[in-house]
């Protein structure tokens, strides 16, 4: 049975060799890697209502999310307070009804054309000049064939990613669903159990044959809840023996580094702080000092608040790995930050004639040939940087100590990458994000973890305050006066550019607003990932 699924999908009725290339540019080259494509979302036909009767829920009172199937008729962009307005007029067997979105007229003037249908899902408001509309609602193409199918059926439809591979060889949604429906009918049944027996009667998990037609076909949603769980069961079962297999691994293997924990640099660093480390910090030092003088490998995650003081904890272990003769990496998720990092560190640890040394994918190749040098000749103690770090021309001489900046950013392979630079390294890896105590058993149970719960003394109290959208004026005034005392702001954006994801502001585009009216007096930049090496050092040395 497992032979058949293992057959090329180009075999399938409706794909081919040429198709077959398509699917296997997104990683689907078998059977079975077909049946494990699931759709991305459902259209329940139970809810799919008629304009009229929308009309008649909106007048009742209903504040809910519909569904409405419909053809459209006509669109129109046209100018509000200096932003576009894109407008979709759509009708159905009982009316007409619109769609408008107020970001993003550009995008969705490509996507919507007269005679196109639609399932359409938002919540339904009447306009003052009486028209059933829905504001920035979810969408999916349908064919016409489609659209009467979904009509006078009860099914639960499925909604598969369409990637643009599969759309170059006249793929669509209508074509892509029929493929997988074919293929999950003739071999759904045949598909070997994952999971040992006595855990499905356990846990009352249903059979992974039943489970992957309910995924592309369930009869209702709680059928779907129930196949849904069960490969969330799978996916976490097998992450936690693989997790529990690393630890045991990691354990057994041959003896680590140990190092002696006490030093006259470590005494010259600690005496040279301005202020004295926290109860909460000496408690954590005092757990890594027992990993390090240990023949066993450390592996710990340290968690604290931001400001907590984690990177003076690392630092110190940091001191005592160099002291004993070996270097030392520090991997942060960002190039800003790496460098942030190696200005602050290379400052403190000058004093105690350590080299600290920075790598990133943005420097020049000469700097970087001279820098790996030196990495591998032993002449740098500490190397600070990100990913660059992983690469394999990347050659310790004697890595003894792994520091890993924001755990959550980093997996457990790129982690497992770094300690292999050296004769299994000590690794420590530090998050701010609070991760409760179940949950980092779960995630992180090949760490042993150790927490800073409390902040310096002295130290201000950080203030987090919400404020609606209609207050910005006001968070304007409030930017302009801390920048006339001398302070500086930043504003986050969760977008670059502007997408499909219309919700969500983008940095490209704000940041024009704000340099040309909402902040015009003041010195404004732009800073994002896409941007080169040199742009981002450049604006923040400014």
């Amino acid at each position: 049975m497992q032979s058949e699924l293992s057959k090329s999908v180009q075999y399938l009725k409706s794909i081919g060799p040429k198709r077959a290339e398509s699917f296997s540019k997104i990683g689907i080259n078998t059977i079975q890697d077909l049946l494990y494509y699931f759709p991305s979302k459902y259209l329940d036909r139970t809810n799919i209502l008629s304009s009229i009767r929308i009309v008649q829920y909106v007048v009742d009172g209903y504040v809910g999310e519909v569904t409405i199937l419909g053809k459209v008729v006509d669109t129109e962009t046209h100018y509000y307070n200096k932003k576009q307005i894109f407008k979709v007029r759509m009708k159905d067997a009982t009316g007409f009804f619109e769609c408008v979105w107020f970001q993003g007229a550009k995008f969705f003037k490509d996507l919507f054309h007269e005679g196109d249908y639609f399932a359409v899902s938002a919540k339904p408001v009447i306009t003052k000049y009486g028209h059933l509309q829905f504001a920035h609602p979810d969408f999916d193409r349908l064919v016409e064939a489609e659209s009467k199918e979904f009509l006078n059926t009860g099914k639960i439809i499925p909604f598969y990613r369409l990637p643009k591979q599969l759309k170059e060889t006249n793929i669509g949604d209508f074509s892509l669903r029929r493929i997988i429906s074919s293929a999950v009918e003739l071999y759904s049944g045949k598909i070997e159990e994952t999971l040992p027996k006595n855990i499905l009667n356990e846990h009352a998990l249903s059979g992974l044959n039943d489970t992957i037609h309910s995924l592309h076909s369930p009869n209702n949603f709680d059928e779907l809840s129930k196949a849904r769980h069960r490969m969330k069961f799978e996916e976490i079962f097998y992450f936690e023996c693989m997790v529990a297999l690393r630890k045991k691994l990691f354990a057994t293997k041959s003896v680590g580094l140990s190092f002696k924990t006490k030093s006259a640099p470590l005494k010259q660093f600690l005496s040279s702080l301005p202020f004295e480390l926290t109860a909460s910090q000496l408690k954590v030092l005092s757990e890594i000092r027992k990993d390090l003088e240990s023949s066993s490998p450390m592996n710990r995650l340290l968690q604290g608040d931001v400001g907590s003081g984690k990177t003076i904890v690392a630092l110190i272990s940091i001191i005592i790995a160099v002291t004993n003769g070996y270097q030392c990496a520090f991997m942060a998720p960002t190039e800003i930050l790496a460098d942030q990092h190696f200005k602050r560190i290379s400052k403190m640890l000058e004093p105690l004639g350590f080299k600290t040394e920075i790598l990133i994918g943005g420097q020049k190749k000469s700097e970087r040939d001279v820098i790996l040098a030196n990495i591998a000749s032993g002449k740098i103690n500490l190397v600070i940087g990100t990913h660059a770090l992983i690469e394999e021309n990347v050659k310790f001489k004697s890595l003894g100590m792994v520091v890993i900046d924001e755990q959550h950013r980093f997996g457990v392979l790129q982690r497992s990458q770094l300690s292999k630079k050296g004769t299994i390294p000590n690794v420590l890896v530090m998050t701010a994000t609070p991760i409760p105590r179940t949950l980092s058993m779960t995630l992180y149970g090949d760490l042993d973890v150790s927490t800073i719960d409390e902040m310096p003394k002295n130290r201000k109290p950080i203030k987090t305050i919400l404020r609606g959208e209609n207050k910005l004026p006001a968070i304007f005034d409030f930017v302009k006066k801390k920048a006339s005392e001398g302070y500086q702001s930043f504003i986050v954006y969760p977008l670059v550019e502007e997408s499909e994801k219309l919700e969500l502001k983008a940095a490209v585009k704000h940041f024009e607003e704000l340099q040309n009216e909402h902040l015009k007096e003041l010195r404004v930049a732009l800073i994002h990932g896409r941007m080169k090496w040199q742009e981002k050092e450049n604006i923040m040395n400014e």
